[in-house]
């Protein structure tokens, strides 16, 4: 992921945390990938890319194949937790 594309994802995170109502409504940073991780139709998460906690969740934002769109992709925290490196 460019510096650009970072700069983009982390400026549509803060337009969502801006428009939540209440700090339950927010994700939290928890830590950074060790690996890559993606789904079919997206731009793969590379090592480095944060990974939020929402609720019972982990999340990823990830950009559609076409550059139009970029959604939250919610995991089960037992499928991502091996793949991040917790903050500290």
């Amino acid at each position: 992921m460019t510096d650009e594309k970072k700069i983009e994802l982390m400026n549509y995170i803060i337009k969502h945390m801006e428009e939540s109502s209440s700090s339950e409504d927010i994700p939290v940073m928890v830590g950074i990938l060790n690996k890559v991780q993606g789904i079919n139709g997206f731009i793969n998460a590379d090592i480095g890319h944060p990974v939020f906690e929402f609720k019972d969740r982990y999340i990823i934002y990830l950009e559609r194949n076409d550059g139009k769109i970029t959604v939250s992709i919610p995991y089960y925290k037992e499928s991502l937790i091996s793949s991040i490196d917790f903050k500290k």
